[in-house]
């Protein structure tokens, strides 16, 4: 067994963005959006929906938040003009925080205004589609990559004005295929070019390879390390493997802090 990585809290502080909540507050909260010209987030209607995971538009006051938004001004000034506005987010176990990480910075780079589109191309054990309450099985990137890759805007969401979502789609039996398909690296070129700025989610690189297939299109990742929980081996190993398909890391995130 490894040591877990583990973390001091901490983090810079960020501007707000107050986000919804309920009857009188909702109303509070949209008028304060109204104020400052910033999107209200969209939910879905699904029952089962894992709210409350979306901290920076649901918690915009939290060290947490701040985090994301610090991370994404470091994306914004440091990576960014280099022309690298593509993502995949990378861990190493299930349950490490890939997705509520992916969304969250998706959210923070949809309130500059900035076009953002969120794919999860986790087609193994979704999640994100839930993190904004639609249906586990709300069609997406398997069914397009099914019918070829094209007509992407057939499947695309829109939780609030910069963000669109694309969710993982109906459960497939042949996940790595499809990602590795032809269909789906014209995909990731399309997206580029249409969008400010591209996230990617992803299954547990040590528990299937979809994660470097994915890097490996979109050749920039952001490694999601979990506090007390990933460990220093895992982490050592996925860096090995990215660097060997010559892809960067241009950031990482502690989750669970």
């Amino acid at each position: 067994m490894g040591e877990a990585i583990a973390s001091s809290p901490g983090a810079e502080r960020g501007e707000a963005a107050p986000l919804s909540g309920n009857g009188r507050g909702e109303r509070l909260w949209r008028a304060l959006w109204n104020m400052y010209k910033h999107p209200v987030l969209r939910r879905g209607n699904a029952t089962d929906s894992n709210s409350g995971q979306l901290l920076v538009g649901e918690k915009a006051f939290s060290q947490a938040a701040e985090r994301y938004r610090s991370i994404r001004s470091s994306l914004v000034t440091s990576t960014i003009p280099g022309g690298v506005h593509s993502f995949v987010m990378v861990c190493a176990q299930a349950g490490e925080g890939a997705s509520s990480c992916a969304a969250n910075l998706a959210i923070a780079f949809s309130q500059l205004r900035s076009s953002t589109l969120l794919v999860d191309a986790n087609l193994r054990d979704s999640n994100i589609g839930q993190l904004f309450g639609y249906d586990r099985r709300q069609a997406g990137l398997s069914d397009l990559l099914q019918e070829g890759g094209t007509n992407a805007a057939e499947f695309l969401l829109q939780p609030q004005p910069s963000l669109h979502l694309l969710t993982a789609g109906s459960l497939t039996p042949n996940p790595l295929e499809l990602l590795s398909s032809e269909a789906f690296a014209h995909l990731v070129e399309h997206f580029d070019h249409d969008y400010d700025v591209v996230i990617y989610d992803t299954a547990a690189a040590l528990e299937h390879s979809d994660a470097f297939v994915v890097a490996r299109q979109v050749g920039a990742g952001i490694l999601i390390v979990r506090k007390n929980v990933s460990k220093f081996s895992d982490v050592d190993d996925i860096v090995k493997q990215l660097r060997a398909m010559h892809c960067p890391i241009v950031g990482s995130i502690l989750s669970g802090g």
